[in-house]
């Protein structure tokens, strides 16, 4: 039987028993916290004045002192608040639990209230179908999605609360098997829910809550290999030396630790992933889905010894397909997290081989976002050997001519890692070898790298695109030395230049010129400037044309005369003279180059 809110049962507007925003409050009836251990703070008057608003009507009660109306207003410490609810626990556990539900309903919109009779029946579906009595169907609106300040930092400070309850209760609490059974069991039944606003906090409760034990699942296992290593060390003593008191203790803390890891906190991982991410991995609501995947990257780059598995990578993988940017986006984000570690290759040996085709497809996504994000994927991919093939890397690097500004850019990273600094190595080794090298610098192979990208790609026409993709990570544009010494050095061996690569570099040379000297960036590639440059960019600016100038007012004469009875090259030298500061001329006392150059 599906769920509900299945992806493939109903369309995106699907929603049933939607909450209200004028009329949902909270229902008091909980013991008010100790005000004296909080911590209160807000604007004049010492708290958050209660305002005949829209967000005052979602929470008539807002000045009650309860769990809901702190988180919500942020008015104590969340940890004060989560002390006195693990006071309140030693006391009745049952209540407690019970007033833990019910803040979890509240946080929903529900102003249903949770009885201990509900509580303690085991059709946990009859007692949320009379919550969700409670709920307007002509809104949609609940405090996790509610604009307007009351609400700006609601999330924030739920996801605080969660993590700092589960940090709390890592002793003894969570390994009960009373509060942790009860909080899931009921975190299941709710995101199950046909009421989105119950599937989507839930969800996100059900999530982070995974994602706190994860961290203390790092501290236990951490605190077990410790205990472990103390065992074996005194274990490798004589008999004579062993203390067999420090054995025995050693032993027994070494039992309780690996229970509490694979007895419980791996049992409560499994039990929230198998009984609502399965489900809500694919709900009819986007943003259901990108909670699900984007904390499932959050465990598997953080606990990869359980989740950095076929068997869970594979949700990833699917995704990449969802039918909404956010959802595609989210996959590719936590791809990215796993992928930048190279450790993880051979875990992730098997999913690359399945879905590396759709990751590459991914680039051309209709979205600008997610396909610059897919660009940055595969260049962490790079990290893995042997991953990417060349017809791979080839469909990124036709992206560097692409109109799209970002996007561009992205493959224009690419580019310098794979092509200008990886495949470099071996023709560097290769012209080291070489006798003539004498003259051959970094520089100049980079150059005829990059002029060798740029003819294969047949787009001699667009030198200004490759540069404007390229300017912030390849400094060889910058490096007018090295282009004029290409251009004019005989003694470079088989790094000399033909006619069309001479052709092709001036092009290039060109048009990092002018985008050293500040024009705007190629058609499509963004608006011209329009706002006035800041003291930092116009000094950036100015070094930047003195250096070329400087630089140029010596080589360019050379280089007209050179190339004088080539039109073509011609038409592309004489255009440089217009961006030099013309007063390095006078201040130089270069007036003889000047004259050459007039001549």
């Amino acid at each position: 039987m599906q769920s509900p809110g299945h992806l493939r049962d109903a369309d995106d507007n699907w929603e049933i028993n939607s909450t209200t925003s004028e009329d949902i409050g909270y229902y008091g009836g909980k013991k008010p916290l100790d005000m004296k251990r909080m911590q209160i703070k807000g604007g004049r008057g010492g708290g958050v004045g209660v305002k005949r608003s829209r967000a005052s009507n979602i929470i008539p009660e807002l000045a009650e002192d309860t769990m809901y109306g702190y988180v919500l207003s942020g008015r104590a410490a969340l940890q004060v608040v989560v002390d006195e609810w693990i006071d309140e626990y030693k006391k009745d556990r049952e209540k407690a639990v019970v007033d833990l539900i019910q803040f979890f309903v509240q946080c929903c919109g529900c102003r249903g209230k949770l009885s201990q009779i509900m509580f303690a029946n085991q059709e946990k579906v009859k007692s949320i179908r009379k919550l969700t009595e409670s709920f307007d169907e002509e809104s949609g609106e609940y405090p996790l999605i509610q604009g307007g300040p009351l609400f700006k930092k609601f999330k924030s400070n739920l996801l605080e609360f969660i993590e700092r309850l589960i940090r709390g209760c890592k002793h003894n609490i969570i390994y009960d098997e009373y509060m942790m059974d009860h909080v899931i069991s009921w975190l299941l039944a709710l995101s199950d829910s046909q009421v989105r606003a119950f599937r989507h906090t839930c969800t996100l409760i059900g999530m982070t809550l995974v994602t706190s034990l994860i961290d203390i699942a790092k501290m236990v296992q951490m605190d077990l290999e410790n205990t472990e290593r103390q065992l074996e060390t005194e274990l490798k003593k004589g008999q004579a030396k062993r203390a067999f008191a420090k054995v025995e203790r050693l032993q027994s803390k070494q039992k309780e630790l690996r229970s509490n890891l694979d007895g419980h906190l791996t049992d409560y991982m499994s039990k929230i992933f198998s009984g609502l991410f399965v489900h809500r991995y694919r709900d009819c609501r986007a943003e259901i889905r990108s909670i699900c995947i984007q904390e499932l990257g959050h465990w598997m780059k953080h606990l990869p010894s359980h989740f950095l598995k076929d068997q869970y990578l594979k949700y990833v993988g699917w995704t990449l397909h969802d039918r909404h940017a956010e959802v595609r986006l989210k996959s590719v984000l936590a791809l990215q997290g796993l992928y930048m570690i190279e450790d993880f290759a051979q875990q992730l040996e098997l999913f690359t081989a399945r879905f590396k085709n759709r990751i590459v497809e991914m680039v051309h996504d209709k979205e600008e976002n997610v396909a610059v994000q897919a660009v940055k994927l595969i260049s962490f991919m790079l990290n893995s050997f042997d991953v990417l093939e060349n017809a791979d890397c080839e469909v990124v690097y036709q992206l560097v001519f692409a109109n799209n500004r970002n996007i561009s850019h992205a493959a224009g990273e690419f580019l310098h890692k794979k092509l200008l600094s990886e495949d470099l190595e071996e023709v560097l080794k290769e012209h080291r070898a070489q006798r003539h090298t004498r003259k051959i610098r970094e520089p100049h192979i980079i150059l005829k790298e990059l002029l060798r990208f740029f003819l294969e790609n047949e787009v001699s026409e667009h030198g200004a695109y490759m540069v404007d993709s390229l300017w912030d990570t390849v400094e060889v544009l910058r490096d007018w030395k090295s282009m004029s010494e290409l251009l004019l050095s005989d003694e470079l061996g088989e790094l000399a230049l033909n006619d069309e690569e001479e052709g092709a570099l001036i092009e290039i040379m060109t048009c990092a010129i002018k985008r050293a000297a500040g024009e705007d960036p190629p058609p499509g590639r963004g608006k011209p400037r329009q706002r006035e440059l800041s003291t930092k960019e116009r000094r950036q600016l100015e070094a930047d044309r003195n250096s070329l100038t400087k630089h140029f007012i010596a080589e360019l004469p050379e280089l007209l005369s050179k190339f004088s009875t080539d039109e073509q090259k011609i038409v592309s030298l004489v255009e440089i003279p217009q961006y030099f500061h013309l007063e390095v001329y006078v201040e130089h006392r270069l007036n003889k180059f000047l004259e050459l150059l007039l001549k």
